[in-house]
């Protein structure tokens, strides 16, 4: 069993109803159980006039959000499946990250919010900061649209010298393929192979671009086989997915492929960079994750710690990796 402990992050605001069917789907196919999570967002006194938040429109939110609740609870129901609820008042971020590692939940489940301006626009909104700093698995859930056949894209990136992103090929490559059989999906696997940036060696040096233009080819070779390699350490003899090499940007090419492929799920790995790194660095999973516009799955390398970012909610602590990081296929 790859989820054994799904939790559905909702947001009466939000439409979720995807994301409901979604995690409905898979708690049936893989035996799972099921936490329904539901925030209202805390106003702290400094910040607020007390006034607006008090006596009757207070009791009114709540008991609004208690009748979705259930209303999510009964569509459940309908379909086999009991639900457990948890529902508080709170700041979502750090209560979603204390509840995945209170609960042991191996999968979050949530509807991607928009891009924002202002102050979301530079500390990230919710769904690029769970990309950020959520220990398991996170499904980030956008419009599907309803066609004959679903198609999953796993990206990896084989890189021997990294050892904490080559860590994450083979998990993604279990979790794209049981999810591919168990939705009965069209399996694709994509490597991006970006070469050392043309513009940056002929403007550095002419004798360091002209030993990039001789490697150039060799380490394309290279990167390939390492490419294969690790497709055939994993079975995928019934899946009879599609291979995709290229060579550029991940960003454009992984983009690109989502569209020309009409992908409705991208799984791939990231080290969760946030803070100055985020800057200096960059996330991949964050950029591509506002390029594409298909549902995303994200998964972190095994004794991921969270960042300073959740310094005043969280201690720092390492959380367990979800069972496939263990599992063969």
């Amino acid at each position: 069993m790859i989820f054994k402990h799904i939790l559905l992050v909702v947001n009466p605001a939000v439409n979720g109803e995807t994301a409901l069917e979604r995690a409905t789907v898979l708690t049936k196919k893989y035996g799972a159980r099921l936490t329904i999570f539901s925030i209202t967002k805390s106003h702290p006194k400094q910040h607020c006039n007390w006034k607006l938040f008090s006596g009757d429109s207070r009791i009114q939110n709540s008991a609004d959000r208690c009748k979705w609740l259930q209303d999510c609870i009964k569509s459940m129901q309908r379909n086999g499946i009991e639900a457990n609820t948890v529902s508080l008042t709170g700041i979502l971020l750090p209560e979603i990250i204390r509840q995945v590692k209170n609960g042991r939940h191996d999968l979050v489940i949530i509807a991607a919010d928009e891009k924002r301006m202002g102050r979301e626009h530079v500390f990230g909104s919710i769904s690029t900061r769970l990309i950020r700093e959520c220990p398991c698995p996170v499904w980030l859930m956008k419009q599907e649209q309803k066609k004959p056949e679903f198609h999953i894209l796993a990206a990896v990136d084989p890189v021997p010298t990294n050892l904490e992103r080559d860590s994450l090929n083979v998990p993604i490559l279990i979790l794209a393929a049981s999810l591919a059989r168990v939705l009965e999906a069209q399996l694709h696997v994509v490597h991006v192979w970006n070469p050392f940036p043309e513009n940056y060696t002929k403007k550095t040096c002419k004798c360091i671009y002209k030993k990039f233009l001789e490697n150039e080819e060799l380490e394309k070779q290279v990167h390939k086989e390492k490419f294969l390699t690790l497709l055939s350490s994993i079975n995928l003899a019934d899946m009879n997915p599609q291979i995709h090499f290229f060579e550029g940007s991940p960003e454009e090419c992984i983009s690109d492929t989502t569209v020309k492929k009409s992908i409705d799920l991208l799984i791939m790995g990231t080290v969760g960079r946030a803070g100055l790194m985020r800057y200096v660095v960059g996330n991949t999973a964050e950029d591509i994750f506002n390029t594409v516009n298909c549902s995303m799955l994200v998964i972190k390398p095994k004794g991921f710690v969270s960042s300073g970012v959740l310094a005043t909610d969280l201690s720092r602590e390492v959380f367990s990796p979800p069972d496939f990081f263990t599992q063969t296929l």
